[in-house]
């Protein structure tokens, strides 16, 4: 049930964060949350959710290729997290000061991730249920990208290269809400 994983989230939230993470991490989650609300929820959304479910039968069948998207982004993730903890575990004086890398590399591998989901479901679904897709992932991730990815867009010059090696404490943060709706879609489907 997708409210009682709302709530679950919430509760870790309240439980394992400072109010300030808590905040941001709401503001980064806020669309997600507002998509599975509409629907989840009787209302207006009743179209949306006709929609997904006109779609969902060859989405789910092509939920193995969709994995190598998902396990692309993860790893990439886990590099991101593992120069985190390689870098908080130095001394104040030896870390990099700098986190511009480390977000890069988060906003553009969820850009990947993004692009290689809906290449994945046009080769598989056709224009339409690509283009659904597409639609539904973007409402998902309009938060996140607005806050922090609006400047690292699919195939710039900036994400050529963003695997250098910074430190940077929010970006732990992005992962989890970029990794959060890429579970919610890949076991919706």
């Amino acid at each position: 049930d997708l409210n009682r994983g709302l709530r679950c989230i919430d509760s870790y939230t309240r439980r394992c964060m400072t109010e300030e993470e808590r905040a941001h991490f709401h503001r980064l989650y806020q669309s997600t949350t507002q998509v599975i609300k509409k629907l989840c929820d009787p209302g207006p959304y009743q179209e949306g959710r006709w929609q997904f479910l006109v779609h969902a039968p060859c989405m789910k069948q092509v939920n193995d290729d969709y994995e190598d998207c998902v396990h692309r982004y993860q790893r990439k993730i886990g590099e991101v997290h593992a120069r985190i903890n390689e870098q908080q575990r130095r001394p104040a004086n030896e870390t990099s000061s700098g986190n511009d890398s480390e977000l890069r590399t988060v906003c553009c591998s969820f850009r990947d991730y993004l692009t290689c989901s809906h290449r994945i479901v046009m080769e598989k679904c056709g224009e339409q249920t690509a283009n659904f897709t597409k639609d539904f992932l973007n409402q998902m991730s309009f938060s996140l990208i607005q806050a922090h990815c609006e400047n690292y867009p699919h195939g710039s010059d900036q994400c050529e290269d963003s695997s250098a090696n910074r430190h940077c404490p929010r970006c732990l943060l992005l992962a989890a809400v970029a990794v959060a709706m890429s579970l919610y879609v890949r076991r919706s489907a």
